[in-house]
Formats: structure tokens, sequence, C-alpha cells
């Protein structure tokens, strides 16, 4: 199935979202959700649903609270997830042998058609068919129409096609092991192309991360959670988000169940919004995960690398990387105006030509006895000169092409700014495009001064022999007269035997 089909489907799903309620309707749907949710042994005491302008439904502080103290307690049987996906009765055994290109938000999105299978027969009826669960038709990038798909792909780094393909895979892949095997839990009314890309729509924007509760090293999952999904974001967050796990009653009876809860962040008075920060990202992946663009817009864009399935080498960076807690799969690094070249980026770009078939002679660096300093002392500085050109130019090739994708120019972007109504697909598109725009260019052209600056850095080679207190041999004076110092010695010698 091509990108034009798939955008037809996305369409499809698009218009069966046009009647979501009005703000004040889905304000008016919190307090009976959140009391369903204090009768599943939830604590809602603390919040309160708010008219949060155009970011919509938002929640604030019923009263005033102190940093540290709890605002919101619900419990994780609550909580859609991939787990909670694999562990169900129903699910887990058709879903065991499922490996989603996207993840968890796969999981999940065929859990919430599970849910919508279920109707009122669902426990989590309450909350999904409730009002303030509908969301505004244009905070789903993934179901937008053709045109404005487009323009979004065409205004940000961030992965856009590969994230529709992506779904487009994993839906085949469910459709041929999963929906076609079993017809009669998974009917087609239910479980088409079009609505799995609605359920996506909606994981990706309604999830948030929540930290392993007490699972040391495991990264925070998505989730969806009812009233906490209707936090907004922000950059510096007034909330945030813990999961705790069951704890015992006196004597070992009773007790309660694991739960996440929603803790303040500062001080906090009597109708402040509780906000969370939704993930650490650009403009440009807030808004394709989740259809807004918060301002000012920071000069920042995402750009992602990867070690080559076929290199030789693959398994030895991908153990460098994980020891830094970086991907040897897909690794994004933001390069920004302020700061267009990180040096993390630079060091992971010499680790994917660090070897053959770049740099061979470099490949020694690559043994054990390197491991426990490659990335924090050797790849932070220039490894040879070979390596450091073709890492440069991988680098400049990968903002080129980010540049060469973004559509117009500068004066187009300001153009749209100036015209478009806040509100609109064209002005958010052109925010995040202005503002990747300055930083890709910005990392291009320090990309450029590095390459023509190659022959003045100083390469392992240099540093490991003034370690040793020796002197590089550089010129072919130098050379030449450390050949005639030789042939002297080699012709005064004599041997008394």
């Amino acid at each position: 199935m091509g990108i034009f089909l798939l955008a037809l489907l996305a369409s499809t799903a698009y218009a069966a979202l046009t009647s979501c309620p009005a703000t004040a309707t889905r304000v008016a749907a919190v307090p009976p959700l959140a009391e369903w949710v204090a009768s599943q042994g939830g604590d809602v005491s603390v919040v309160q649903a708010a008219d949060a302008a155009q970011l919509g439904v938002g929640l604030v502080a019923a009263r005033a609270v102190r940093r540290g103290d709890r605002l919101l307690s619900v419990p994780e049987e609550l909580a859609i997830t991939a787990e909670s996906a694999l562990r169900s009765e129903l699910l887990g055994a058709y879903l065991v042998e499922f490996e989603p290109y996207l993840a968890d938000y796969s999981f999940i999105a065929v859990a919430l058609l599970n849910e919508e299978r279920l109707g009122q027969q669902s426990s989590l009826a309450p909350w999904l068919s409730s009002a303030c669960w509908q969301v505004e038709q244009h905070d789903l990038p993934l179901l937008w129409p053709s045109d404005d798909q487009a323009e979004l792909e065409q205004s940000t780094a961030a992965p856009c096609v590969e994230r529709r393909l992506a779904a487009q895979a994993d839906y085949e892949w469910l459709r041929e092991n999963v929906f076609e095997a079993s017809p009669m839990v998974f009917p087609e009314s239910v479980f088409s192309e079009a609505s799995f890309l609605r359920a996506l729509g909606l994981a990706f924007s309604r999830c948030v991360f929540v930290p392993a509760g007490g699972r040391q090293g495991e990264p925070a999952r998505p989730a969806l959670l009812p009233l906490v999904e209707l936090c907004n974001h922000a950059d510096s967050p007034s909330a945030s988000l813990q999961a705790r796990g069951p704890q015992a009653g006196l004597f070992g009876r009773g007790g309660e169940g694991g739960a996440v809860e929603l803790t303040a962040q500062a001080d906090l008075s009597a109708g402040d919004a509780l906000t969370l920060c939704y993930a650490e990202a650009t403009r440009g992946e807030l808004l394709l995960d989740y259809g807004f663009v918060a301002e000012p817009v920071p000069p920042e864009a995402s750009l992602r690398f990867g070690v080559a399935d076929d290199d030789p080498n693959y398994d030895e960076k991908a153990d460098v990387l994980e020891r830094v807690g970086l991907s040897a799969v897909e690794q994004g690094f933001v390069v920004s105006e302020a700061d267009p070249l990180p040096p993390d980026l630079l060091a992971y770009l010499r680790l994917l030509h660090l070897g053959p078939p770049s740099t061979p002679s470099d490949a020694f660096l690559l043994e054990a006895l390197f491991a426990d300093d490659l990335w924090r002392e050797h790849l932070q500085q220039p490894v040879s000169r070979q390596n450091e050109a073709a890492a440069l130019q991988l680098g400049h090739d990968a903002v080129t092409s980010a540049l060469g994708k973004l559509r117009g120019d500068v004066q187009l972007d300001l153009a749209s700014l100036a015209e478009a109504p806040r509100e609109s697909v064209g002005y958010r598109c052109a925010a995040v495009r202005y503002a990747e725009r300055r930083a890709v260019s910005a990392a291009a052209n320090e990309l450029r001064a590095a390459l023509g600056s190659l022959d003045g850095l100083e390469y392992y080679q240099e540093r490991r022999l003034k370690l040793l207190n020796l002197t590089p041999v550089e010129t072919e004076e130098e050379l030449e007269a450390l050949r005639s110092a030789g042939r002297r010695t080699s012709d005064s010698s004599s041997y008394d035997w």
C-alpha cells in the first residue's frame, strides 16, 4: 500500500473526529470521570478541570499545595500500556510475537480498539466514553489531511514519513497474523486500518511517560491514564509522575495496589495549572506527536544516526554506545543555533566511521583494551584525519539533506507567521520550519568550516606520541635528518671480535 492510500485512510479517520465536543462540554465531563477514578481507589481531591484557552482542557490545583505533595493518584489497573496489553487474557496470546516498529504505541492502539469493541462492557467505559476523552481534530497529525501532512514533512527533521510507513507496516503484520486469523475476536468493523491509525494517533497524542517504579535502569514507558492525560505540556512543568508499587496493609492484610502519582514540583496556589513535560523533544517532534507548538520556538532540530547493519564492527560499536546509554539502531541528537555541533554528536559520527571500510587503520581502538576510555576520552577528540573527514562529511550530508527538505525559504516562513491564523496547521508548521532552518543552517556552516580545518587538528597518534614525550616527524627535512643520523651511526660502527 502506498503513501497516497495511507493518507486517504488517515483522512477517513480524521473526518470521524470533526464532531469533537466543545471545551466547555469536556470540562463539564471531568467531575464524573474523577468520581469514577476515586471509586476505583484513586485520589482526586487536589485537582479540578479548567478551560486552558488555546490548549483546550487542563487540570489545575483545587487548593494550595507544597512542593512534593501528591496531587493525583490513579490506580495502575486503569492504565493502558504495552505491558497491560501483553498481560491481557484476551490479547496477550495474539500479541506475543508482535514486534512493532512503533513499539509500545502499537500495543496501546490495539488495546484501545479492543476496549472500543467491548463498548459499555469495557471496565474502562466510564473513561473512554467520556466527552473529556474526545480530542480536537487538529491534535492528531497522523490523521491530518494529505496536504497538511505534506507541509509537516517539509517543515521538520522529525520522522514524519517514517512514522506513517511504520504505522502501515505494523498494521499489515497485525492484519495478516492476528486480525484475519481470528475475525470473531477482531472484527474488521473495529480493527480496520483507518481505526488503527486513529487509535495510534490517540496513543501518541494522549500518552504520558511513566518512570519504571523501583526498576533501576529501565526507561520511562508511555501510558494512557485517565485524568493524568489532561495535564498540558510545559518545558518547566509544575508536576511530575512517579510509579508507586503495591503497599501491604497491617499484618499483610488489605493494603493498596500500585498507582501512578502526580506530584507537585513547586509550591502551588489554588487555580495554578498542573503541567507535565511530555518529552525532552524539539518543537518539531512535539508537533509530530501531539499536534501543538509551544511558543517561543527555539532554533533547534533533531538529527538521527545509527550504526549500519552490515558494519563489520557492529557489535563492538553497539557495546560502546550501550555503555553510555545511546542506541546503535537510531540515536537522535539536537543541533541548535547556539550549539550547532554538540560534542556527543561528533563522538557518535567518529564511532560510526571507526574501522573498516572507512578507516581500517583505526579499528584497534575498538579492542576491549580501550573499551572503558573510548567514548569519554578518544572519541571526544579527532581520531585520525581520514576518520574526522568521514565523520564531518556524514554530518554535513545529514544537515544539508535536512535543510533541502524544508519548504520554501525564510521569507515564506516569515510571511506565513505574519498572515496565517495562530491555530492553523500552516502557522504551526511555519513556526517549526523557521526555527529548524536556523538551527540546521548553523550546523551546516559549522561543519563546513570544520571540514576546511582538518590540517590544523591534533589526532590520536600525535597525542599519543606527545604523551610519551616523543616528537612526531612532520616534515621531509626532519625525516631526512633522521635518515642521515642513521647512516652516520651505521658507518662509524666497528665490531672487534
